[in-house]
């Protein structure tokens, strides 16, 4: 198994790990995981993730910190 953690881009914090096997996208994977257990990925670092396919929808962090 292997563990993925989604960091905040300033901090370095975690903010959400989990373990993956044998997943084609565990980036992928391991977002919808994070939305889905309603982890704040607002400030998480995702650049060169590949997320086509995940379900985002219920994403907390990201619609307040839109501009209006």
């Amino acid at each position: 198994m292997k563990m993925i953690q989604i960091k905040h881009r300033h901090t370095g914090a975690v903010l959400y790990s989990t373990g993956v096997d044998d997943d084609a996208y565990p980036i992928r994977t391991t977002v919808t995981r994070a939305v889905t257990a309603g982890a704040d990925l607002a400030d998480a670092y995702l650049a060169g993730a590949y997320l086509a396919g995940a379900n985002l929808a219920g994403a907390k962090g990201a619609a307040e910190k839109m501009p209006h």
